[in-house]
């Protein structure tokens, strides 16, 4: 879920792109996009829309994210 300073929107399978109601892991990047790591691919809020970005993962399962210093997004994925 996500506050926006007056309410709450709450993203799951049956209102979003998301495959999977499981999170396993989070991260607010440099540009103030929200990461999304599931059992089933990796998502990114911007500017309150959630997009895929799963595409050419090799493993959906991501269990971690994280950013370089040079902004690069960098996936943990269970394969």
């Amino acid at each position: 879920s996500k506050f926006d300073g007056q309410s709450w929107k709450t993203y799951t399978k049956s209102n979003s792109v998301l495959r999977s109601n499981v999170i396993n892991a989070l991260l607010a990047d440099k540009q103030n996009r929200i990461w999304v790591g599931t059992p089933k691919g990796i998502y990114v809020i911007v500017n309150g829309t959630l997009m895929d970005y799963s595409f050419n993962l090799p493993d959906q399962n991501v269990m971690g994210i994280a950013e370089s210093k040079g902004g690069i997004i960098w996936t943990a994925i269970s394969g």
